[in-house]
């Protein structure tokens, strides 16, 4: 009996998302991490790298972990909604006290998570 080309099945993808994040060694780490999970992770270093991605993928959930001034956080977000409505973006935090969540929040983030991030959590 011939042996037929059986190629193991690759899991499905949970989903694909976007980490847009400064720090390299924080957004290698998360999308190492998220990945073993099977999700499609995209990675986005600044402002620009992420409205570039945003312009040719469709994402359902972005990490956005960039440390700025919160207005230029609000810009980025408000510019992301305008692309992908109905993206989730989850805000990624050092600065919580100093943070103005309700402009986030009015601006389009659905949630946010503080740093450091605990990897089990951001899972």
């Amino acid at each position: 009996m011939a042996q037929e080309n059986i190629k193991p099945s690759l899991p499905e993808s949970k989903g694909h998302l976007l980490i847009i994040e400064d720090d390299d060694n924080i957004r290698s780490t998360f999308a190492s991490y998220l990945e073993d999970f099977g999700y499609q992770v995209k990675l986005a270093k600044d402002s620009n790298d992420a409205i570039a991605l945003v312009d040719q993928n469709i994402f359902d959930i972005a990490l956005l972990g960039i440390r700025t001034r919160d207005d230029e956080v609000i810009v980025l977000l408000k510019e992301i909604k305008k692309i992908l409505p109905a993206l989730e973006i989850i805000i990624s935090t050092d600065y919580s006290k100093n943070f103005n969540f309700f402009e986030a929040f009015k601006a389009g983030a659905a949630d946010w998570i503080s740093k450091p991030i605990n990897l089990q959590e951001l899972h």
